[in-house]
């Protein structure tokens, strides 16, 4: 008997390629988390220009790879920074020993809770530059509807404080968003050589950043890295250096604008709908004025008696009220608008007996016609919804009260 041995042939495990079009997310975040999915057995291309991957792997690590995929492309969470940069004056040494303090309720839980804000006349602490930070009371909500608009209103119309800006921002998670507002100051810069002086033309910012960054979202909390600044020129220095020719004595004059920069470079975490407060960064300004009667104030000696000199001392706090806000997901409340109003009210109330914060503390009434009109249109609408579900009912009972007279009959009929 012959026997022939054939060699053996080594089978090559089927594979697969996988084309996938990420939606939320670059191709090239995910390439190496999905290079390490696939291991030794597969490989990865990427088109950044379709934001595509093209994967080959073996036929039975294809619906792992798919799953892998679907997992790492998801919308990131994004979240919305709602910022108030308000600035408080105060004169002459006055104190403001006044809370800024407010409620509101969580109409997902009814709970309640506070924001306040001590403007005592002492500071913690200091740091370099003239810079004290002030004493913060309590800073906390996860409401739906809460007083800082009311507040800020109160504020904007205030002869004692003005809101210098409101900007705010959206970032997706790990990403930085930058806001600015303001204007370039030019200002001229000379530079000097041994054969002749060059002149150019710079640019110095002014105006309002906010800078945020969020790094970790948990639930309903997120961890945010927020860097608000307002730059305002104070005014122009002038100062003096040689000509090309080193003589002192006939100078090239330069102009410098001097800004005043005040800024909180933090980190935070916070839940969603919490009111953060930062602050405040307090500054000094001096002035000097003078009042003369005419001509009688020119009198030798005596003219001193016939004017006088007044000084005075600005000091300016800055605070940063900031509302976090996390996109990913968005609800619908319906509101009690009599309740709501009454809690306006109540709030109004309450800044205004708190008149030594502010000289004119203008809160209007809340128009009892529109909190008439506002519940006129809940009870219209309440009314309307009891209408149709009773018609429903009604049309229901009607239908089985047929379905048990067809019953009947047909009994009958056998």
């Amino acid at each position: 008997m012959h026997v022939t041995q054939i060699p053996a042939t080594k089978l090559t495990p089927a594979r697969a390629v996988i084309v996938y079009r990420c939606r939320f997310v670059n191709v090239e975040k995910i390439e190496d988390v999905v290079e390490n999915a696939m291991g030794d057995a597969g490989s990865i291309d990427i088109s950044t220009a379709q934001n595509t991957l093209v994967l080959n792997v073996l036929a039975d690590r294809v619906d792992a790879m798919k799953q892998t995929l679907l997992a790492l492309d998801k919308p990131l969470p994004q979240v919305l920074v709602e910022t108030q940069i308000v600035e408080l004056i105060v004169k002459n040494g006055e104190t403001r020993d006044t809370s800024l303090k407010f409620t509101h309720t969580n109409h997902k839980t009814g709970a309640t809770s506070s924001i306040g804000y001590s403007l005592g006349s002492g500071a913690t602490g200091s740091n370099e530059g003239g810079f004290n930070i002030f004493p913060l009371d309590s800073v906390s909500g996860n409401g739906d509807t809460d007083r800082l608009g009311l507040m800020l209103n109160w504020i904007d119309n205030s002869d004692d404080a003005r809101i210098l800006a409101a900007p705010n921002v959206i970032a997706d998670l790990g990403q930085e968003a930058i806001m600015e507002t303001g204007e370039d100051l030019p200002y001229t810069e000379n530079s000097v050589t041994s054969s002749a002086v060059t002149q150019s033309i710079k640019f110095k910012r002014t105006g309002v950043s906010l800078k945020i960054k969020p790094t970790i979202i948990n639930g309903d909390t997120v961890q945010l890295e927020i860097n608000p600044q307002v730059t305002i020129a104070v005014r122009y220095e002038s100062f003096a250096v040689p000509n090309s020719s080193g003589d002192n004595s006939a100078p090239v004059s330069n102009r410098i604008p001097v800004v005043s920069v005040r800024s909180v470079d933090t980190r935070l975490t916070a839940a969603d709908g919490e009111i953060i407060m930062l602050g405040g960064l307090y500054s000094s300004e001096s002035s000097e004025s003078k009042n003369k009667i005419p001509f009688l104030s020119d009198i030798p000696v005596i003219g001193q008696f016939f004017s006088s000199k007044n000084y005075s001392v600005t000091d300016k706090q800055l605070l940063f009220f900031m509302k976090i806000h996390i996109l990913d997901s968005p609800y619908m409340v319906l509101l009690d608008p009599e309740k709501t109003a009454k809690e306006l009210q109540d709030a109004a109330k309450s800044m205004r007996s708190s008149n030594k914060l502010f000289t004119n503390p203008n809160v209007p009434e809340i128009d009892p016609g529109v909190r008439d009109v506002a519940k006129k249109k809940v009870l219209e609408r309440k009314e309307k919804l009891d209408k149709i579900a009773l018609e429903k009912k009604k049309a229901a009972s009607e239908q089985k009260k047929d379905s048990d007279n067809k019953n009947t009959e047909n009994n009958a009929g056998k």
